[in-house]
């Protein structure tokens, strides 16, 4: 016969093969209470009644609840990002890092991908879907989710370039470093300076598009002729786009200096500009904006 010593927790017989809080609260010789005061990490324990419970429940393989925690203490320990295309490295990084902070803290992502994902959730009544949102440079999707729901409870932060009246924004202000940038483009003694981004209006000035503003702000105050460069968001591949900037070149001669938008411009305008026959610095100034990991 075997001995009196310590021994795992003799597995209640269950009609199902999930472990249950009673099932942990039986092995452990406590109330169903304290098993889920411990669990939720609420209430008051003794430390050796908590790690007695905690590691008769690893032994009996329990697995939260989530549906029910959250029903019980109002929380999910979940937030929802809500961003542009993970095609678009700016993004991906952005998400990358969000997501690294939030499992630092106890929270699991929960990134939206369409606009019905977004629909779903403001609409959600009486239910805890997500903590909190965090909506990642979408104005449109930012005054969508603002006047959707406007009683939405869950704390909500954008992070943006604009400032957003009466809500948490983490602001991206550029434009020191843009405007040291395009300063430092003049003192090289560059003249011709073009902007290229992805709209192909060169008269629509978008109240979201900083570094636009602030170029033609700049170009304006040293009297000089602003000029504009599309990549061609509309095109289907990544080739094709380069060689819309690589048509622009060749149809009216290639810039002193280019500005780009983001980063992701800056490597299709290097690209075509390469391809047309110019020097990357000796030729062209090209400035990318973003700081990508790959860029540096």
């Amino acid at each position: 016969m075997e001995g009196n010593g310590n021994k795992s927790p003799r597995s209640p017989a269950r009609r199902s093969g999930v472990t249950t809080l009673e099932d942990v609260a039986q092995a452990a010789g406590v109330t169903r209470m304290t098993v889920s005061r411990v669990i939720s990490g609420k209430g008051h324990a003794s430390a050796a009644t908590q790690e007695k419970i905690l590691r008769i429940a690893a032994e009996l393989n329990y697995t939260a609840n989530q549906a029910a925690i959250a029903l019980t203490t109002g929380r999910t320990g979940n937030i929802a990002i809500i961003g542009g295309r993970l095609n678009r490295h700016y993004y991906t990084n952005i998400v990358q890092h969000l997501e690294s902070q939030l499992n630092a803290s106890g929270y699991q992502m929960k990134l939206l991908y369409t606009r019905s994902d977004l629909k779903e959730l403001v609409l959600a009544i009486n239910s805890a879907v997500v903590d909190g949102v965090i909506i990642v440079d979408q104005f449109n999707l930012v005054e969508e989710f603002r006047f959707r729901k406007p009683q939405f409870s869950q704390p909500c932060v954008y992070i943006d370039a604009v400032k957003y009246q009466g809500v948490d924004c983490v602001h991206n202000n550029v434009r020191p470093a843009f405007t040291q940038a395009l300063e430092h483009i003049i003192s090289l003694g560059r003249k011709r300076i073009a902007y290229a981004s992805n709209s192909r209006d060169s008269l629509v000035i978008f109240n979201t598009e900083q570094r636009r503003q602030i170029y033609l702000a700049f170009m304006g105050a040293k009297g000089l002729e602003p000029e504009f460069i599309s990549a061609r968001p509309d095109l289907e591949s990544l080739e094709e786009r380069i060689q819309a900037v690589k048509e622009h070149i060749q149809k009216s001669g290639c810039p002193e200096a280019i500005v780009c938008k983001n980063d992701e411009i800056a490597l299709l305008v290097c690209r075509a500009v390469l391809d047309a026959g110019y020097r990357i610095s000796e030729d062209v100034v090209l400035l990318g904006c973003d700081g990508l990991p790959f860029m540096t």
